[in-house]
């Protein structure tokens, strides 16, 4: 069960935010249990544990290099190591299930380990790591766990020692590696990975020497040169945040997954200009230099989604400006001043609102703001509430009758500009969206940070949207006939994928 938890998050976290991945993990696992408790054995127990360390010795050496590998390799590989874990472990339920006359006592106590292994990774897991470790914490116990090879086993000192040798030697001997890919390092990693398998017939040996494979990349992955330097790692409910330096950078970066969701630039002259997907010259710029709302004075701005508060500088001194923050993770991350000063530097008077903003922002009067910005992704996931029919009733209600409404839909793997389009013609307003891809961007710009990112402006009428409405980089939002407006009742993300 935290097995489960655990690859789902890391498949989600470290791979690809893709919605409604965690669906396939699910499955496997409840497949898993009408195999192995078929009348038929479509695939023998026996089969499954001779491969199960194999399986395991793959991740871990992808763990340890943390191999970036294409992304159907990447998920296909960690769904199989779940699923042959899961074989094997359920496999053992149904060969040592009991009598009928005790079957109740035997699924209650399947329960109760479901409930343990959850409680661990949704509960304690956060709280006591700030990244994904409890995925190898369970592949490390599924191999301590796995039936033994020799019958009657005993313990031996060597079966602590041999596993706390092999890594010790695995990370001396891969710490000024180039690569994953070099030769010296391919050779280094099948021997480790021979004497690994080696173990397989001594549980206890083999998940310590899972464990101590895990320990070694997290030792090499901090002394390796040319690796980013983790100014702050944290955990919350809501994913892994990343605080990082390149070497040779000029700028600290906010990731939360894989995801980037924000920089600053740390040369001084240059700390409070807007970069990555806020840049100027990008479209979000356009937004606050070419609309009236964007350009009157004394504006009222709301910005759903906090970051790292680089929005904050394309205000002005005596302006109002409220950021909605559901995570209060990001909160202390950007009112940080060793990381990131836009919310301290930054002209506007800044109030930041702690909680769900499609709750919060009922709490906002009629014409309270002259703009609202939803750049409320978390990594790459899709806030659907935030884009229903109701949802966008509910900013026009609180906009001023000619403002705005700017939607940051950059995503790897959904377009949502079809959505907006169709809530855009329900509620009889006009939209337009602006590509900013890499062809778009200078190479002047791309040196200063700036990156690629879509964004989409929705206004009650063409007049509002100033200088945008003949700009011919905003173009009309596509409209697809098989996508319709999402609501509180229904969405369809699947109509909107990246089939690809």
């Amino acid at each position: 069960s935290s097995l489960l938890l655990g690859v789902t998050n890391y498949i989600s976290t470290d791979i690809a935010a893709v919605p409604l991945l965690w669906v396939i993990p699910l499955a496997l696992y409840l497949l898993t249990f009408v195999l192995v408790f078929a009348g038929r054995q479509l695939l023998p127990h026996a089969w499954m544990v001779r491969l199960e360390p194999s399986v395991l010795i793959a991740a871990a050496i992808a763990i340890f290099w943390d191999a970036i590998l294409p992304l159907t390799t990447g998920v296909l590989l960690h769904l199989l190591v779940l699923f042959v874990v899961a074989m094997v472990c359920h496999g053992e339920l149904a060969r040592r299930r009991p009598p009928a006359s005790r079957l109740t006592e035997f699924f209650v106590c399947i329960s109760v380990g479901g409930l343990l292994g959850g409680v661990f990774t949704a509960l304690v897991a956060p709280v006591v790591f700030n990244a994904i470790y409890e995925y190898p914490v369970m592949l490390a116990l599924a191999g301590v766990l796995r039936p033994p090879g020799e019958p009657h086993t005993r313990l031996r000192l060597a079966d602590f020692l041999y596993p706390w040798g092999l890594g010790a030697a695995f990370v001396l001997m891969t710490s000024n590696a180039s690569g994953a890919r070099s030769v010296f390092s391919v050779v280094v990693t099948l021997v480790f990975a021979a004497v690994l398998f080696s173990f397989h017939s001594r549980p206890l040996r083999f998940g310590l020497g899972l464990a101590a494979v895990f320990l070694a990349g997290s030792l090499r992955a901090s002394v390796a040169k040319g690796r980013p330097t983790v100014l702050h790692a944290e955990r919350s409910f809501f994913g892994v945040y990343q605080v990082t330096r390149e070497a040779g950078s000029n700028a600290v970066t906010l990731y939360h997954g894989t995801t980037l969701h924000g920089a600053q630039a740390v040369i001084p002259d240059r700390r409070l200009i807007p970069i990555t997907y806020y840049h100027r010259n990008g479209p979000v710029g356009d937004v606050f230099a070419k609309t009236p709302a964007g350009m009157e004075t004394g504006r009222r701005v709301a910005i759903v989604g906090l970051g790292t508060g680089t929005l904050a500088c394309y205000g002005r001194s005596g302006e109002q400006w409220t950021f909605y923050e559901i995570d209060p993770a990001v909160v202390g991350i950007a009112t940080n001043p060793r990381y990131f000063t836009f919310l301290r530097d930054c002209p506007p008077a800044v109030r930041i609102i702690l909680g769900d903003a499609r709750l919060t922002l009922r709490r906002a009067a009629a014409n309270a703001y002259d703009i609202i910005v939803l750049d409320a992704f978390s990594s790459d996931a899709i806030p659907v509430h935030l884009l229903t029919r109701e949802a966008m009733r509910g900013y026009f209600a609180i906009l001023n009758p000619n403002g705005i409404l700017a939607v940051h839909i950059s995503n790897r793997h959904v377009d949502l500009s079809p959505v907006l389009s169709a809530a855009a013609k329900d509620l009889g307003v006009v939209a337009r969206i602006r590509r900013d891809g890499y062809k778009d961007i200078s190479v002047k710009d791309m040196q200063a940070g700036r990156a690629q990112s879509d964004w989409v402006i929705l206004a009650r009428s063409v007049a509002d949207l100033g200088a945008i409405a003949d700009d011919p980089r905003w173009v009309a939002l596509p409209e697809r006939s098989d996508v319709s407006a999402w609501t509180d009742d229904f969405s369809n993300v699947f109509r909107v994928f990246h089939w690809r």
